[in-house]
């Protein structure tokens, strides 16, 4: 889960290697002859990997008491409204730092054997905690979940097979955001392909030195696993030279996602009612697609006594209309649940966006077009290289082929090291 609408939570990524040692089950992973960082993510993880542990259901005369690991603001009243209505299954929340401090803690937990029962797992670092036997699959609890969510959100709960690993909690739809009066001031319409904003871009940074149509962030890897931007600044976000530049207009546009409102209160504080937020541009004309930065599940642990429970309190939390609702008017998030997105479509924009009223239907369309995808096994180790390599590229403004090539190597080689088989794409 990236920053949810309620503001920026975990963005920078400070990850460490996977552990050595990977399922003698596991199978191949295909070598793509490509310099895009998905790319270098992309594979297939076995289907077999499933999770062992106890299936044990909640017996009505005995208590059941579930630990849950998460970093959503305010969870605490959501879970309450589950706790009063369950009197048998009681639910208590145990807050963490967000996104890799939690991956890192919850698997030094559960490689020690006492992880908690449920846990926030972001959707690209589920596939490292299954292909470690740490996640149960609870596919015959919510098997029947998918049509709930946008397909390419239950893909990645599901990791492309007919297991389920996680409930998704937050969608993430990537989106740009732009300056509507800085636009019109630049004589710019809005982009709607690549091209066309690398164009833009060159033209208006000619025209007026001090401006960006945008910013390129080398310590943002999972911005750059959703698109590849081009002809931008090279200033690092969420500074406060970024923040600066946001706010007085040096940055008329931001390729960003939908809980960018929580973080344009405070980053662009005196622009209220000013940003406008649209699709992506498309790598071709007419298109809709959309990626993902961020976003997460709920999963239940291998190592729970209780997964039944665990399941139905998951799936309650991300299907149930009152859960989701707190979710978002609470924790701020943007959820997974495809009626929950409808809800939020029918009533009234964030805040910060008062001049867009149809911002939740433009953010429903988007989560319904985000593209599958498939995250490898060591994306930890993928977002650590992202941020040395391309550190070193931007600062020295050259070519983002040395760095993707870097990337894609010690990705492989983790694999390797870690027993997975990695053979050529063919």
């Amino acid at each position: 889960m990236k920053p949810s609408l309620g503001g920026r939570a975990a963005v920078m990524r400070s990850l460490r290697r996977r552990r050595a040692g990977a399922p003698a089950h596991a199978k191949p992973y295909a070598k793509h002859g490509t310099v895009l960082l998905a790319a270098a993510l992309a594979a297939v993880l076995a289907a077999g990997c499933s999770s062992s542990g106890s299936t044990s259901s909640p017996v009505a005369s005995q208590k059941v008491k579930l630990s849950f690991w998460s970093w959503v603001p305010n969870l605490d009243k959501v879970v309450a409204i589950w706790n009063k209505a369950h009197p048998d299954i009681q639910v208590q929340v145990q807050v963490q730092a967000g996104g890799d401090a939690e991956l890192t803690k919850l698997l030094t937990a559960a490689k020690a054997g006492n992880p908690p029962d449920i846990a926030q797992v972001e959707y690209q670092v589920l596939p490292t905690l299954v292909s470690s036997n740490y996640l149960a699959d609870i596919s015959k609890y919510a098997g029947g979940l998918s049509s709930d969510f946008p397909a390419g959100i239950w893909n990645q709960v599901t990791l492309g097979s007919n297991s389920v690993y996680g409930i998704p909690e937050d969608a993430a739809p990537m989106a740009f955001f732009y300056r509507a009066d800085e636009f019109t001031k630049y004589h710019l319409t809005v982009p709607v392909t690549w091209a066309q904003f690398a164009a833009d871009a060159k033209k208006l940074h000619a025209e007026a030195p001090g401006v960006y149509l945008g910013t390129f962030s080398s310590a943002d890897p999972g911005e750059f696993a959703g698109l590849s931007q081009q002809a931008v600044n090279n200033q690092p976000q969420w500074t406060a030279a970024w923040n600066k530049g946001m706010n007085d207009g040096h940055y008329i546009a931001w390729v960003s996602d939908v809980w960018a409102p929580g973080d344009l209160v405070s980053e662009s504080a005196s622009n209220s009612g000013k940003w406008t937020m649209t699709a992506l541009p498309q790598w071709t004309a007419g298109g809709t697609a959309s990626g993902n930065w961020g976003g997460s599940s709920t999963a239940v642990m291998a190592a729970s006594k209780h997964q039944q429970a665990a399941a139905e309190f998951a799936t309650w939390l991300n299907t149930s209309p009152a859960a989701t609702a707190a979710l978002a008017s609470q924790g701020g998030i943007y959820p997974a649940d495809i009626a929950a997105q409808a809800t939020l479509a029918a009533g009234p924009p964030p805040a910060y966006f008062s001049n867009q009223s149809d911002f939740y239907s433009i953010a429903k369309r988007l989560a319904a077009g985000t593209s599958q995808v498939t995250w490898g096994p060591d994306v930890n180790v993928a977002y650590s290289e992202f941020t040395t390599a391309f550190g070193t590229a931007t600062t020295s403004k050259g070519s983002f082929l040395t760095p993707l090539a870097q990337l894609q190597s010690t990705v492989l080689n983790d694999m390797k090291k870690s027993g997975f088989t990695v053979q050529a794409a063919g």
